[in-house]
């Protein structure tokens, strides 16, 4: 698990960028307390969606699986960097006719809704992994039929900070031939004990929780420690597979200039204790070949399984031969970046 946490501001705030030993923070000063904190990228109001894509395009270019995780108080701006990323998404697979499924789940106050069949409540159970079941599937949808399924059936609730406060955990799912991504839109972080409204108090703490228990897990698996408590929520058991596959995750660390400060500082402590200190720009050769290794197979598994493709070019069937040259163009950047690598350890 490749991780990078970025701080994408919003409005104009009193947040300062400095450098300190080469390396780039956020720094402001709070209660006659100085603050500096350390992000792998700090993005602007000013940086475009299109450099967004781009830079998660580039910066997991290595991997098949790749999770955006996107957090911060209600009123961050975190669904909607949520919405532009998925466009984006669906852009890019529709643009060079690559095909792919999409699921949409959302984990609320214990229970987990299927957002493309109207919320209807789905069935699990919690074993070594979290399994769901019967969740539906949508086929190369447009981005607006998308959207607007998860805009008619997302939980959201009225709070302090934001008249349409997401109140759940929403997880989309997109599955294709040249990579599959994962995208979490975290529900908006609110203070407990704001105002009279039960609801919005118990929604709350839901989400406190679960914040409390990925930050617990990704500190422990940093760390080494042989026990790293998943099942703490439906979210980190759900997300168990992120943490022991070769994976590239985006944590996404949502800032409103506008919001108090105590506001912002509480999302910063969040997403800096999340940001892997011993992390080395080198590439990691032995996770490039695993990639590249399941890669290979898959399309072993799909299309030259026991010979498969050789007796069908015998019998001038040529279908499959021409879908592994379109893999292969579509994903020529990606291999020649891999052969690139590989050429670097590799002895003369």
């Amino acid at each position: 698990m490749d991780i990078d946490v970025i701080c994408k501001l919003r409005n104009n705030t009193n947040l300062k960028k400095t450098n300190i030993k080469n390396k780039t923070y956020l720094k402001t000063f709070f209660n006659k307390k100085k603050y500096h904190f350390y992000f792998d990228k700090i993005w602007n109001e000013n940086v475009s969606d299109q450099y967004i894509f781009d830079y998660i395009q580039e910066s997991s270019n290595s991997y098949r699986d790749k999770n955006i995780i996107v957090f911060g108080y209600s009123g961050s701006g975190k669904t909607y960097t949520i919405n532009k990323i998925l466009k984006d998404i669906i852009d890019f697979y529709k643009q060079f006719n690559n095909t792919f499924n999409i699921s949409c789940i959302q984990l609320y106050n214990n229970s987990i809704y299927d957002v493309f069949n109207n919320n209807s409540i789905l069935k699990y159970f919690k074993n070594n992994n979290l399994v769901i079941h019967d969740i539906s599937k949508l086929n190369n949808k447009d981005f607006d039929f998308i959207i607007k399924q998860i805009d008619t059936n997302r939980k959201i609730n009225k709070t302090s900070s934001n008249d349409v406060s997401s109140r759940s955990c929403l997880i989309i799912s997109i599955t294709s031939i040249i990579g599959n991504y994962t995208i979490i839109d975290m529900p908006g972080q609110e203070i407990a004990n704001i105002n009279n409204n039960y609801l919005v108090n118990n929604e709350a703490k839901n989400i406190n929780l679960n914040l409390l228990a990925l930050k617990k897990c990704i500190m422990n698996y940093f760390q080494k420690k042989n026990y790293i408590p998943f099942r703490d929520s439906l979210l980190t058991l759900y997300l168990k597979k992120m943490f022991y596959s070769v994976c590239k995750v985006f944590f996404i660390c949502n800032v409103n200039g506008e919001h108090n400060l105590f506001h912002q500082i509480d999302s910063m402590k969040y997403a800096t204790c999340l940001v892997n200190k011993k992390k080395t720009d080198s590439v990691n050769y032995q996770k490039l070949l695993l990639e590249y290794s399941i890669y290979i197979q898959n399309i072993g598994l799909n299309y030259c399984d026991d010979n498969t493709i050789f007796k069908q070019i015998k019998n001038k069937n040529y279908n499959n031969i021409h879908k592994i040259k379109r893999l292969i163009n579509e994903n020529l950047s990606t291999l020649n970046n891999f052969k690139k690598n590989l050429e670097k350890i590799l002895p003369n």
